[in-house]
């Protein structure tokens, strides 16, 4: 914020403070503070103050009544002013604080007027306002998600779609960001918060505003994927070894590891394509008979040159056979699952399969559209975010994280994720180098895993701190250092030695559950060699170059040949006695 917008923003608040007589401003000018506390350097915060007494004093309706209509007139003013210098979370942010404000100082109707004209002018919807505005004055009538750590209600949770989460803590044992906030004070929680509950338990945003989310889609169809044992071993070398975890519907989960740890040789060995793996993959559901569809996004999809969005779509759907009559509804839906109903016609490639009308991210959630065709329980996916922006990886995630929250099973492998990403993750699967899993669990209790297990106690290998998964990523690989204070090759702990944690951790029993191998649907053969010739004459005619060139060779080349192989043992030319023709032919 710049020094215009900070003034104006104390223009705003003294305007709602509507200040009706001369009291004392100290309990304005403490809300203001905190406000300020928050969004500037601590050497700037007097010099706004005193600004902002100053329109208390000059703003003050004690007066003059006349003087609450400048005012409004003021406010409308300002707010046309300073909105184009702010995002729509710190608009919340200032309306957060103008209802603190006025809460604090009488919530007259006054004040209460003007703070719902800055919510309009500011874009904030009335219904989330109202929210707020209830949240905050303790409205009992209000329904609230309710965080609990074991049965312990701790705190009460308003969500919004505008990256701030507001709490309202329900014991005195919180703090977030190492700061202590009081029971029923409500405090909001941004990206990169974390509120830590007794100095044991922590809470990130991400994971925070998934837990509370997943409550919605909680139901009586949950259905589990139980892996017990897989392995893979190939020209006798161990490329994973036995790993065991448990998978829920509804779940986002993560293979993290380095390159060639073994994350594609375990999704490839769960979902059935990896034919020399060993152990097994259960089903558990409250149906017995139901068949568990399956579907494979691989790291790099082979797009057909010249085909739209729309055709990839269709010709996905003849390969699987679907009726013609909801052939149009299904692309349909998962174009706006995937958010590519606006490049419904545009071309994906060019002939030599660069990119054309399509980005690198369109390109992904085109690969995941094609899958979700088939209608998937469980979707497994290989570095759906290789190769693209920060941005366009947020938005893939965020893209499986909806289709999870569908009762469906995500595994996505990937690299080296950020922050945000990391924590959007349900349950993380870490596999170390050699093909050792290591860990499996939630992304928040990972780093405190590893610390337990190094006897780590330093500030620098807390998550919290740099808000980045390579210290959990560098602290696995911790190595020990010579004399000169160097690191040398050999780790602190080998990922054999993790290996063991991770195995005396893990589930390997299975307690008297209904299971049901996976199945995967069958297709009719004829339909499927028919499809195939109708797709290839379809690639035929879009490869408009290809296409003449295959009509006029043949044509030229018989007149050129025809000219060079003319030939006749008599003096009369007869085509039919000329020996090089079948040759020729």
């Amino acid at each position: 914020m710049n020094d215009f917008t900070l003034d104006s923003l104390a223009k705003l608040f003294a305007l709602a403070a509507n200040r009706q007589s001369e009291e004392n401003s100290d309990r304005f000018v403490n809300v203001f503070k905190l406000f300020l506390s928050a969004e500037i350097e601590d050497k700037f915060i007097d010099d706004y103050v005193d600004i902002f007494v100053k329109y208390l004093q000059d703003f003050s309706s004690a007066s003059s009544k006349k003087r609450v209509s400048l005012n409004s007139v003021k406010l409308i003013k300002i707010c046309e002013d300073i909105r184009v210098n702010l995002s729509i979370t710190e608009r919340l942010i200032i309306i957060y604080y103008l209802i603190v404000l006025i809460e604090e100082t009488g919530f007259s109707d006054i004040s209460r007027a003007f703070t719902e004209l800055i919510s309009d002018m500011f874009g904030i919807s009335h219904d989330l306002y109202s929210k707020l505005s209830d949240f905050i004055s303790n409205n009992k009538g209000g329904k609230y998600q309710v965080l609990f750590n074991d049965r312990t209600r701790i705190a009460e949770i308003l969500l919004t779609d505008l990256d701030i989460i507001f709490i309202k803590p329900l014991v005195n044992d919180l703090k977030l960001n190492d700061r202590n906030i009081k029971s029923d004070n409500v405090v909001y929680m941004l990206k990169d918060s974390v509120l830590v509950f007794k100095d044991i338990k922590k809470f990130f945003y991400p994971e925070l505003y998934l837990l509370v989310e997943n409550k919605k889609h909680t139901g009586t169809d949950k259905f589990y994927l139980k892996i017990r044992d897989i392995e893979l071993v190939k020209k006798n070398k161990q490329i994973l070894h036995k790993t065991s975890v448990d998978f829920c519907s509804g779940e986002l989960i993560a293979v993290i590891g380095k390159s060639g740890s073994g994350k594609t040789s375990f999704l490839r060995s769960v979902a059935g394509l990896e034919k020399k793996a060993n152990g097994k993959v259960y089903f558990l559901g409250n149906n017995s008979n139901q068949v568990l569809n399956k579907a494979f996004v691989p790291q790099n999809n082979d797009f057909i040159p010249l085909f739209s969005v729309e055709e990839h779509l269709i010709h996905r759907c003849d390969f699987l056979q679907f009726s013609s009559d909801k052939l149009n509804q299904m692309i349909t839906e998962v174009l706006v699952d995937t958010g590519l109903s606006e490049e419904r016609k545009q071309i994906v490639c060019k002939s030599d399969k660069s990119t054309y009308q399509l980005s690198g991210g369109q390109q992904k959630r085109l690969g995941i559209a094609m899958e979700l065709l088939n209608q998937p329980d469980v979707l497994f996916l290989d570095e759906p975010t290789s190769g693209l922006s920060s941005e366009d990886s947020y938005k893939i995630i965020t893209l499986l994280r909806s289709i999870a929250n569908q009762n469906k099973i995500i595994i996505a492998s990937i690299h080296q994720p950020d922050f945000n990403i990391f924590m959007m993750f349900d349950k993380v699967l870490i596999i170390d180098e050699g093909g050792y899993p290591i860990y499996f669990g939630t992304p928040a209790e990972s780093v405190d895993y590893f610390r337990k297990m190094l006897a780590k106690v330093d500030k620098n290998t807390l998550i919290e701190t740099k808000y980045n998964p390579a210290v959990l990523l560098k602290m696995i690989e911790e190595r020990h250092f010579d004399e000169n204070g160097i690191a040398i090759g050999q780790r602190k702990m080998m990922a054999s030695d993790y290996y063991q944690g991770f195995i005396n951790n893990s589930r390997s029993e299975i307690k008297g559950d209904i299971l049901q191998t996976t199945k995967t649907n069958k297709q009719n053969n004829l339909i499927s060699f028919i499809n195939q010739l109708k797709f290839s004459f379809r690639v035929d005619l879009k490869q408009k170059t290809r296409l003449i060139l295959l009509l006029l060779v043949p044509l030229l080349s018989g007149i050129v040949f025809s000219i060079l192989l003319r030939y006749s043992p008599t003096d009369n030319y007869i085509y039919f006695y000329n020996p090089n023709i079948p040759v020729w032919i």
